[in-house]
């Protein structure tokens, strides 16, 4: 499916699991570039290793945003 979002930034917070995680994928597949906001560090880094070019494209951050 080609939404157009090739190349549009995309800020999702709660990135590291459940709905956060499942749009994450989905957006990243569309090649949207991700800003991924999750509190724990550990799914973070877990989740950022499976995107192919992370460094280059994506950008992760943990932190409570409370």
């Amino acid at each position: 499916m080609d939404l157009g979002l090739k190349n549009k930034r995309i800020v999702i917070t709660g990135g590291s699991k459940g709905i956060g995680s499942s749009v994450a994928d989905f957006f990243e597949k569309e090649g949207a570039l991700l800003t991924l906001i999750s509190r724990d560090k550990n799914l973070l880094k877990r989740k950022i290793s499976r995107y192919k070019n992370h460094k280059k494209k994506h950008n992760f951050f943990s932190c409570n945003l409370r």
